[in-house]
């Protein structure tokens, strides 16, 4: 199995997913003063026809999924492009899946402001319909 370079492990223990290469597993934690190391559960999947092992807080099914995505996104880029470099579909794929995840915040934004007007009619609508209290 390919094991992840320190810096790669570096960078994906900043990230928000938690998730992390086994070159980063045990994670130091500064409570009261002392260094403590926290474990984190080992776990096994396939991208591009390799094997990777990621250490997560989160369920194996969880990051199970979220390879499985990843994989079938990086093979609609490999026959799509015809590109056998694996840096260079992991690349295309990364740029696929970070406008995708834009796209959905966007979508997440403008709709939370249309949602809010909706609701408001709508509480407006059954306020109306309402028996007035005292008459």
């Amino acid at each position: 199995m390919k094991r992840v370079t320190a810096k790669k492990a570096e960078a994906a223990a900043r990230s928000e997913s938690g998730v992390v290469g086994e070159a980063a597993a045990e994670e130091i934690i500064e409570q009261g003063g002392e260094r403590q190391r926290e474990e984190r559960p080992s776990v096994s999947v396939r991208l591009g026809g390799k094997d990777y092992r990621l250490r997560s807080h989160a369920s194996e099914k969880s990051l199970q999924q979220v390879a499985s995505y990843v994989d079938l996104a990086m093979q609609k880029i490999r026959e799509r492009t015809d590109t056998v470099d694996s840096q260079d579909i992991a690349l295309l794929t990364s740029l696929n899946l970070a406008r995708e995840v834009l796209q959905l915040r966007e979508q997440v934004e403008a709709g939370g402001a249309g949602s809010v007007a909706r609701l408001r009619s709508l509480i407006e609508l059954v306020e109306a319909e309402l028996p007035v209290e005292g008459a």
